[in-house]
Formats: structure tokens, C-alpha cells, sequence
């Protein structure tokens, strides 16, 4: 698989800090269904995005494999918690053989309420800034953290995929990292993005493709 071109998105590294250990990535323009459409896959890890590849095969396929092959690499253990995603990060990776030895499993709290009781998310959080937003991400990511011992790192997401999304917040996703640092104490970050492309399921591939990538990068 050789390299066709360079992936490289100022708005990609636009940092606006949030508290002294927490970070939101804010990239209001970056859209991954463009590079569905193009047929590109960027597969760097620690310098995402570096690079794009093109082949024969779908994205979401050569996505797959190149995370499954880098949590093996890595020996890494990793588990997700989705909400708008409804578990299409963890059932696409299932269907790689042998990813049982790195793939934990996934939360899918699609509702408030699960998200309280499975993950331990602040209830008072979710009604005064509703579900959608950056702390709730990084609690859903530090909270299945938690509850999976054996995982080094988890990546969440919650977002509003439309039709019928409050003013604003049309296409909006965030993305929940945490990962054991020293003495196992979880090191957390955010990333919020939009959703560019129109429909629902559309949206919703889209934004499971970004759960991998984000994954990736941090494999």
C-alpha cells in the first residue's frame, strides 16, 4: 500500500484548554466523510494525520485492520463507550480474528440515564449542559475506564446526529480520551467536532470512523 498524499489541517491542532489536566480540540470544519468520498485514510499514529492511503478496499475496512493491527503492535487493551455511535465502533472491530486479545469490549449508554448508572456520569452535569458535551464525553471515558481494569485505554463519544438537534448543536460530537498514566492514574482529554455530511446514518458511520481514527491516533 503505498502513499498518495499529505493530510495536513491546521484546525486539526487548535487547542482551547479546559481546566488544568483537560483539553477540547475544537475543529469546527474537519470533516471525515471527505475523506470517505475521496477514498483517503490517514494511518500514522503518533503524528496523526501524516499521511493517506489509497487501494481497492473501503475505508471503514482498511480503518478497522489498521487499528486492530496497531493495538496489537502495542499490546494495547482498549474500550470504548458510545452513545450516538449505538456500538458500531466495537462491531466493526469484532469482526477482526483474534481481537479479542485487545478489544475489551463497549458501553453503549445511548440514553441519560444509562450513562449515570453504567458509567457514573454527573447527573446534575447532564441536566444543566445536557449529554452532549465535553465533561460528559470525558466522564464516559474515564468512567468505563474504571470499570475495565485490564483495558490501558478507553475512547468515548456522544454527540447530536439530527434530525431535530437544538440550535447549534446539528452534526456536534465530542470525544472522550482516557488512558492509565503513572501509578495508574487516568490522564483525560476531549475533542469536539462537526459533522459535515447530511443524514443521520450517514453521520453515524462517519462519526464511529473518528472514534477509530482517534483511537489510532492514541494506540
Amino acid at each position: 500500500m503505498e502513499p498518495v498524499s499529505c493530510v495536513q489541517h491546521p484546525a486539526l491542532f487548535s487547542f482551547v484548554m479546559c481546566g488544568s489536566n483537560h483539553s477540547i480540540r475544537n475543529d469546527a470544519h474537519f470533516s471525515l466523510f471527505h475523506l470517505v468520498e475521496n477514498g483517503c485514510l490517514p494511518l500514522a499514529c503518533g503524528d496523526w494525520p501524516r499521511c493517506c492511503y489509497r487501494n481497492g478496499s473501503s475505508m471503514t475496512e482498511e480503518l478497522v485492520n489498521g487499528l486492530a493491527e496497531s493495538l496489537s503492535r502495542k499490546q494495547l487493551k482498549i474500550v470504548f463507550a458510545e452513545s450516538c455511535t449505538g456500538g458500531l465502533v466495537s462491531a466493526a472491530l469484532a469482526g477482526v480474528p483474534g481481537i479479542s486479545e485487545w478489544l475489551c469490549g463497549s458501553a453503549v449508554t445511548y440514553r441519560s440515564p444509562t450513562k449515570v448508572a453504567w458509567l457514573g456520569v454527573d447527573a446534575t452535569q447532564i441536566s444543566q449542559h445536557s449529554a452532549v458535551c465535553g465533561e460528559v464525553a470525558l466522564q464516559m471515558a474515564l468512567g468505563v475506564l474504571e470499570k475495565t481494569p485490564e483495558a490501558e485505554l478507553a475512547i468515548s463519544i456522544t454527540g447530536h446526529l439530527g434530525p431535530g438537534a437544538p440550535e447549534g448543536m446539528d452534526g456536534l460530537v465530542f470525544i472522550g480520551i482516557a488512558r492509565r498514566g503513572e501509578k495508574g492514574k487516568p490522564v483525560a482529554d476531549v475533542l469536539r467536532r462537526e459533522l459535515k455530511a447530511h443524514g443521520r446514518l450517514v453521520r453515524q458511520r462517519e462519526a464511529a470512523s473518528l472514534v477509530m481514527l482517534t483511537a489510532l491516533e492514541q494506540a
